[in-house]
């Protein structure tokens, strides 16, 4: 596969791809209009042409496939789509002179040549739009070019069949006078057809790829074509289903017609109602495409072509036993006024759900064909692009064929069996139906990873709002490697719902021990480390790096069981330093306290927390792999969670906000603040709560005349009221009371000096807070304020996984605890440190004195820190 295109294109890129869609538009228009003119007027002089005329599309397409492909890859796609506009006007002109000398034969045969160019026409059309706009508008192209095709047929079989019926009324309804009927709007659109000859020069000029001189064995090489495109098995599987498309359709539309000619027994209303029928499928179809350029606008996935797949076939058993109304019920919808087409419905609800079911089935199909088909356009070799298309193409038609062979069997069927004609339509659409069924069961398993990420996706949609903050730092293309926190098991779902690029994990062997994992990791192509050999997979990651994919690794290496950040493992700095591509920090809030993460003490078996129903993912700034450290990503990812948290409480009502959950003496020193102090407060209780030190929705203490409590609003009042642990202040200690208790100097004193017999933990915030503090029945835990702001917490050490990396501590001795999430270190030129975070100004708060941070982000501080005005 060659690679994408990285350069934009060029507005004369787009307006040459812009031409080449409104030419191929008017090309399928005029195979229509031929189409629908012909079948009616054939009806008209007691011939039966329309399984002949469905077999005449799809045989050009194998009779000369391996010719059209040459030709797409031998010369320019310009010249060949040119050439083809050429060809078009000339067989236009052919099949006029038929009708007006009333020579049916000759203007079937001039049809089927019709055919045959579009049929020569067909790769370089759709082989064009990666050489136009490359790989990354691909999806968008594909599905523009599909819809494009079905509205201008739509538009063709409307006037075709609605302009023959008109004149061949007016004239009488006798043979002679269709011949007339048919030979005037010929003639009026094959005059119109001219001016298509001057949009492929719109077009920069187009290399030619090169195929080689013609061999007259190319004439009989459609089975070395077909050897060709099914080498590549994942080309073989999306090759099939497109083919069931075309079969699909051609099945329906033959379908249609059958319907059309059952109801107005091959008379008057004939070209009228085969023309609705087909319309009613084409405006569902042209939607579809339309749908389909829009969820493929960012990249192509084949999430939506099993789904599609489903509702085709509950579409198709549904029309089966759908009464079928007759012919003046359906003539009835053929108007354009809105009024008379909402009375003709309420009037003959069964014929406006026949249509509607209708339209329902060819929407689903487009969204079945349109991602399949940009899919594969990307996935073709340049050189041989053309080749492969006929060869799919040749798959297409055969499938048409086999469509037509059946609709006409399961009819032959039913005359031999003297069934009333009604009933073979409708055992033709159970079989359609089951056709259905059976190609979403084949996509789902050929393609599951797609579909799995379109559920998670969808599921986790459900349950969560995802909010980007900066992704247009993710590289548009090429290799990369991000690097997020790791809080939660559903931390993957999280960020493959929110980054539009398709992600491929890197994930601990330990994981595979949980079987909805171990599914995951298989659908997905995770590439797993094993702790003991992990060289095999560090040169599988840099491999898919080196081939343009993006990597999302978690450098932790476990999941979090405190929420702050563990220690990095070092094997993303070899990886980095290998491949030479970029590395992106990247930091999910919000997910601490979720069904999956260990907050409460375990990963599963605990009910969904209200306060987790918004995540907000950061991504953070590239890193060059040549200066990768475990230190600078460390402090990437807390500059991201630092972003993503300001992005979290950026919204105006947090300066308004007043704490409901806590004691009427926080409210009123709250309702004192100014509105970017209360911002500022409402942040930092998010970021305590992000964190294990004190849980949620139970009360913690502090004795009411502790200072610390006006010291620090964000625990006592934010905090509080964010995650309902209700403050409760006390005049007095008792002994006997456990829990967590909140305190400085004050509390640490009565602690000295207290007979205490229930266990306490006890969250010191005193200037001696890294001292060493022995008590019975005390686990003493320190922290740090900064400017009224919880810079870092201590916890009781979290019990250790079964199969631990690296342990993870809650406390240290001589520490002030963990640094929170989101508050990074800054190092200015004349080397004083400072603490950013969410809602400070550069430099940002003080840190103290001497003060150091180890690799699991416990602050060292020698001396308390220093006051600094603009952070009171």
């Amino acid at each position: 596969m060659d690679e994408p295109q990285t350069a934009p294109p060029t507005r004369r890129a787009w307006a040459g791809w812009w031409g080449m869609i409104v030419q191929q538009a008017q090309n399928a228009f005029n195979d229509k209009i031929a189409q629908f003119i012909l079948i009616p007027l054939a009806g008209a002089v007691g011939a039966s042409v329309e399984s002949l005329a469905g077999l005449f599309i799809s045989l050009p397409f194998v009779l000369f496939a391996p010719i059209a492909g040459w030709l797409s890859d031998r010369y320019s796609k310009r010249t060949v789509i040119f050439v083809s506009a050429v060809l078009q006007v000339l067989l236009l002109m052919l099949v006029c002179a038929a009708v007006m000398r009333q020579h049916l034969a000759l203007a079937m045969a001039g049809f089927f040549l019709l055919a045959t160019q579009s049929a020569l026409l067909s790769p370089a059309k759709m082989g064009v739009n990666k050489e136009l706009l490359g790989s990354r508008h691909l999806g968008f192209a594909t599905s523009i070019q599909q819809m494009s095709t079905m509205l201008a047929m739509l538009v063709g079989q409307i006037l075709a069949g609605a302009l023959f019926d008109a004149r061949y009324r007016t004239a009488g309804a006798v043979p002679d006078a269709a011949w007339s009927a048919a030979s005037a709007p010929l003639a009026v659109f094959t005059l119109l057809s001219i001016p298509a000859l001057l949009l492929p020069w719109l077009m920069p000029r187009l290399t030619a790829h090169g195929a080689g001189a013609f061999p007259a064995r190319m004439l009989a090489s459609h089975f070395a074509g077909l050897c060709d495109l099914w080498s590549d098995t994942l080309l073989r599987r999306a090759s099939f289903g497109v083919a069931f498309f075309w079969g699909f359709a051609a099945y329906i539309n033959l379908w249609s017609v059958k319907v059309a000619k059952v109801l107005s027994d091959g008379g008057s209303g004939f070209g009228t109602l085969s023309s609705w029928f087909m319309a009613a499928a084409s405006v569902g179809m042209a939607a579809g495409f339309g749908f389909s350029s829009w969820v493929l606008r960012r990249r192509v996935s084949l999430a939506w072509v099993a789904p599609a797949g489903l509702i085709m076939a509950v579409g198709s058993f549904a029309l089966a036993f759908l009464p079928i109304a007759g012919r003046d019920a359906f003539l009835s919808f053929v108007t354009v006024d809105p009024s008379a087409l909402a009375r003709a419905a309420l009037a003959a609800p069964d014929t406006a759900g026949f249509l509607l079911l209708l339209a329902m089935i060819a929407f689903a199909a487009a969204v079945f064909l349109a991602p399949l088909n940009a899919w594969m356009q990307d996935r073709y070799p340049a050189t041989t692009r053309g080749r492969l298309q006929s060869s799919v193409n040749l798959q297409d038609c055969l499938a048409g064929i086999l469509a037509v062979a059946l609709v006409t069997g399961i009819e032959s069927g039913a005359g031999l069996l003297d069934t009333p004609a009604t009933d073979g339509l409708r055992t033709t659409m159970i079989a359609a139906g089951l056709l259905s069924l059976a190609a979403a069961l084949f996509v789902a398993r050929a393609f599951p990873a797609d579909l799995v990420r379109l559920l998670c996706i969808s599921i986790t949609r459900l349950l969560y709002r995802v909010r980007m903050v900066r992704p247009e730092r993710i590289p548009a293309d090429g290799g990369a490697m991000l690097l997020p926190n790791h809080v939660t098991y559903a931390d993957a779902f999280f960020l493959a719902t929110a980054v539009s690029r398709p992600l491929r994990f890197v994930m601990d062997e330990s994981f595979n021990t949980i079987p909805a994992i171990r599914f995951a990791s298989r659908v997905f192509e995770t590439i797993t480390i094993r702790r003991q050999q992990p060289i095999e997979a560090i040169r599988g990651v840099i491999d898919a790096m080196r081939h343009g994919t993006l990597i999302c690794l978690f450098p932790e290496g476990q999941l979090t069981r405190t929420g702050g950040l563990c220690k990095l493992q070092r094997g993303f700095e070899l990886i980095s330093r290998k491949v030479g591509e970029p590395l992106v920090p990247v930091w999910c809030d919000g997910g601490w306290g979720s069904v999956f993460s260990y907050e409460r003490g375990r990963f599963f078996g605990k009910s969904p927390r209200r306060e987790t129903g918004t995540l907000y993912i950061a991504i953070g700034e590239e890193i060059d792999p040549r200066q990768a450290t475990s230190a600078r990503i460390r402090n990437g990812m807390r500059h991201a969670a630092a972003d993503a948290i300001t992005a979290r409480f950026s919204q105006k009502q947090w300066t308004r906000r007043i704490p409901r959950r806590t004691d009427p003496r926080i409210a009123r020193w709250f309702s004192n603040l100014d509105g970017e102090s209360r911002r500022q407060c409402w942040a930092n209780g998010h970021q305590i709560g992000m964190f294990d030190a004190l849980p949620w929705h139970q009360p913690f203490h502090a004795l009411k005349n502790d200072p610390v409590i006006d010291e620090l609003p964000g625990l006592f009042g934010a905090f509080a009221d964010l995650f309902s642990a209700r403050p409760v202040l006390h005049d007095a200690f008792d002994g006997s009371r456990g829990g967590n208790w909140v305190g400085g100097d004050v509390l640490r004193q009565v602690l000295r000096h207290s007979d205490i017999r229930g266990t306490i933990h006890f969250h010191d915030f005193s200037a001696h807070a890294d001292e060493l503090f022995e008590q019975t029945n005390v686990l003493h835990l320190p922290g740090l304020a900064v400017g009224r702001r919880v810079i870092s917490m201590s916890m009781a050490d979290p019990p250790p996984p079964d199969d631990p990396v690296d342990p993870q501590h809650g406390r240290q001795p001589g520490s002030r605890g963990r640094l929170l999430p989101g508050w990074f270190i800054v190092d200015d030129a004349d080397g004083r440190r400072w603490i950013g975070g969410p809602g400070t100004t550069d430099p940002g708060l003080p840190m103290p004195a001497g003060s150091t941070i180890d690799d699991e982000d416990f602050l060292f501080a020698s001396t308390a820190p220093t006051d600094d005005p603009r952070s009171a």
